[in-house]
């Protein structure tokens, strides 16, 4: 079949390099199409606008979860439509919309990309682009549901908990997000971001003392490495109720939820809410993965909601059941087509690993796209 393609590598991506930019443009040369290398998003929005009147078959994205997110919402945007096939080349720190096409090996992708030895999930992915295309056969495709977050497009997002844990999965410390709560409360809407970008650029008042360097420039970039951390820190404050890791990471959700219209009461108030589109979730090791939300895909054009109810410690307890794509105890599953959230103060969420904000938050289930897949190829 004759396809097209516009490929965006996200340069500032956890696992873009130069080397592997070249293997990719090495083989997508080779059919029909772009390759465009982009340091910031207004560069990328440019280079949309530019090609408005491009029409590929195939979008392809190099980078991470904020990346592919990034880019549909502006491609979404400034084209109003997108493309038939999106192909997920995994550039990312962290790749979870890349997990359904097994388009992601995490950690042992980086360590191929520093040893240059063997053929990374994202130069496959090329390699099978450049095959079908060549061969005219059809694509083996993962469908996935786009979420729209108040204009925003997604695979996943969160409230409560789920931040909390990206916040520090990024070493920011607690006392920086407490920070942010209360400047967020005492500002409007047009100042969330700046706010944001203050707090979130501001280095832990602790690691300014000293740099101790303990691992490879591989490790240190992993997503792995600092996914574990994240959790044992969550795990360490359940585990202590004195401790301020507690205290934060059990503060509970103050929200109205509805979905569907209907407003959801819970036996209590919520410790935070998951949302995806997907199944599994990404800590760099592509044969341990957990299940969030085991039946996300179950129901076509639909998201699945996970609300935990009860005390972090119920999370904890459940960790095996997650990876065996069980439900968790004080858990309420649904499946949905719009989730809507209200509160007095500023929610912080987040979606795909970025941080969004407001006092009404609106998630709707989109259209469902067609992920080229590595699986049976």
């Amino acid at each position: 079949m004759t396809m097209k393609h516009l490929t965006i590598l996200n340069k500032n991506a956890g696992g873009y390099t130069l080397q592997e930019q070249r293997k990719l443009h090495e083989i997508l040369h080779k059919i029909e199409g772009e390759i465009l290398v982009t340091p910031d998003l207004a560069t990328l929005e440019y280079q949309l606008e530019k090609h408005q009147n491009y029409h590929p078959d195939v979008l392809g994205i190099g980078g991470g979860d904020g990346t592919a997110s990034q880019t549909l919402t502006l491609v979404q945007k400034i084209w109003g439509t997108l493309p038939q096939y999106i192909a997920p080349y995994a550039l990312g720190t962290m790749n979870n919309w890349a997990i359904p096409s097994e388009a992601s090996d995490g950690i042992i992708d980086k360590i191929k990309r520093s040893t240059g030895f063997g053929d990374t999930k994202a130069v496959q992915m090329a390699q099978y682009l450049q095959r079908i295309v060549k061969a005219e056969e059809k694509p083996v495709t993962e469908e996935l549901t786009l979420l729209d977050v108040n204009g925003r497009q997604g695979f996943n997002l969160g409230f409560g908990l789920v931040p909390k844990l990206v916040w520090t999965y990024y070493g920011k410390s607690i006392t920086q997000y407490q920070a942010l709560q209360q400047e967020l409360n005492q500002s409007t809407a047009s100042d969330y971001e700046k706010i944001f970008a203050g707090i979130f650029s501001a280095r832990p008042a602790e690691k300014n003392l000293i740099d101790i360097v303990t691992a490879s420039e591989t490790a240190k970039k992993s997503g792995g490495v600092n996914a574990v951390k994240a959790a044992m820190s969550a795990i360490k404050g359940v585990l202590q109720p004195s401790s301020k890791e507690y205290h934060f990471f059990s503060e509970p959700l103050d929200a109205e939820i509805s979905i569907d219209g209907e407003n959801v009461t819970l036996p209590h108030q919520p410790l935070g809410i998951y949302v995806a589109s997907y199944e599994q979730s990404n800590i760099g090791l592509p044969w341990l993965c957990p299940y969030p939300s085991p039946e996300a895909r179950e129901i076509p054009e639909k998201m699945q909601v996970v609300i935990p109810y009860g005390q972090p410690l119920d999370i904890v307890t459940s960790i095996p059941n997650i990876f065996r794509s069980q439900h968790i105890k004080n858990t309420r599953y649904y499946h949905a087509s719009e989730l809507r959230l209200r509160s007095n103060t500023p929610l912080i969420g987040e979606v795909d690993a970025d941080f969004i904000f407001g006092r009404e938050i609106v998630i709707k289930s989109g259209q469902t796209v067609h992920c080229l897949s590595l699986k049976k190829t």
